[in-house]
């Protein structure tokens, strides 16, 4: 029944800066909490209340076929949507906050309408008529500001309230309406046979998000005080309480980390038998490196009667390569040096200069008679 409201309520959206970057939402002065839902659908015969509902599940309770005055507060540096399902609300006023109020991270919570402010609140209440102001299922809450609004409710049932931004509602600002103290029955019988349900495959192999309390840094930019309790429930804002680093403590060595990775070993071998392993086999490649002897290679080639056998050296330092050509005597003699003996060496020895200095090539050509 429509009249004057017999409930007043707080919701107030936040927006945490590193290290969580994470939206959050608070009802009634409780803590700030990451709101999230299990994957599965709550009205299916798959759901069991004892075990279906993510402990971060943030309800507002309101009487059923009541008036209820909500008071929605923002700390975000920018205006924002918020959606209601199955509901519109009158806009009773609206107030934005002062620029002292506000620094680079973040808002205070606008205290126009507050807890310390209840007879305003209900003086508004009595002097808007019913029906007489803007309704709206969807409206902007101003950056730093405050709405106030007036709900009229009706049966028993779960409606889903949230911010209209994809990153605000999938992020944890959101909460369910619960009109009437609804109660999912424990059991399906009061299911149809052919109710349809919506935990596709898919739905059933996602896992329900950890619940834990949100990790505060000392250390954290611009000194973004975090006084109050927060709740977060995101992998990534949980790793202080449930990665491996964070449990190693709670485990045996003797079993290492079997019990959580839920495996079972059926050998082990100590961390510094590899590490002995890998120093060997170092060592040993440094040595064979610093102390081989000369590698003898050859690679015959046949090229028009000529044969040119090729032995290579190694080392740290220096190449050395030394070319033996075989030279036919029926080459023409375009040059002043004498071809006429049989066969001729020339010996080219090169050299690798300093690393540092860049490399250099020196190289020198004897002429040696052979017997």
């Amino acid at each position: 029944q429509k009249g004057v409201a017999s409930e007043i309520h707080f919701v107030e959206t936040h927006f945490q800066l590193a290290p969580l970057y994470a939206h959050f939402v608070r009802v009634d002065n409780s803590f700030w909490i990451q709101n999230d839902f299990p994957p599965a659908a709550m009205i299916s015969r798959e759901y069991r209340p004892a075990n279906s509902v993510h402990p971060h599940s943030v309800p507002l309770e309101v009487a059923s076929n009541s008036t209820v005055i909500i008071v929605w507060r923002t700390t975000l540096l920018m205006d924002h949507p918020i959606h209601l399902h199955g509901h519109t609300v009158e806009i009773l006023d609206v107030s934005h906050p002062k620029r002292q109020h506000c620094n680079l991270a973040h808002c205070e919570l606008n205290q126009d309408y507050s807890t310390n402010t209840l007879d305003k609140i209900r003086a508004l209440d009595k002097t808007t008529q019913i029906d007489a102001a803007v309704k709206k299922d969807t409206f902007i809450i101003p950056a730093g500001g405050v709405v106030v609004t007036r709900l009229h409710t009706g049966a028993q049932g779960l409606w889903l309230a949230h911010g209209q931004m994809d990153v605000h509602r999938q992020d944890g600002m959101s909460f369910v309406l619960n009109v009437g103290d609804y109660q999912i029955p424990k059991f399906d019988e009061w299911l149809p046979n052919d109710f349809p349900s919506c935990n596709t495959s898919l739905v059933k192999s996602l896992k329900m998000n950890p619940a834990c309390e949100c990790f505060v840094d000392k250390d954290r930019p611009l000194l973004v005080e975090m006084p109050d309790k927060y709740l977060c429930s995101r992998s990534h804002l949980c790793h202080h309480e449930f990665s491996q680093a964070a449990n190693l403590h709670s485990y045996r060595y003797k079993k290492g980390f079997s019990s959580i990775q839920n495996v079972t070993r059926v050998w082990q071998m100590p961390g510094f038998i590899f590490m002995l392993c890998f120093g060997l086999i170092v060592a040993v490649t440094l040595m064979l490196l610093a102390f081989l002897p000369s590698i003898p290679s050859s690679q015959s080639k046949e090229k028009e009667g000529h044969t040119i056998p090729w032995i290579k050296r190694i080392s740290f330092l220096s190449v050395t390569a030394d070319a033996t050509t075989t030279t036919r005597s029926s080459i023409p003699r375009r040059s002043t040096i004498d071809y006429s003996v049989p066969h001729r060496r020339s010996t080219i020895d090169f050299s690798v200069g300093s690393i540092f200095d860049g490399m250099s090539y020196i190289g020198t050509v004897n002429d040696v008679e052979e017997s």
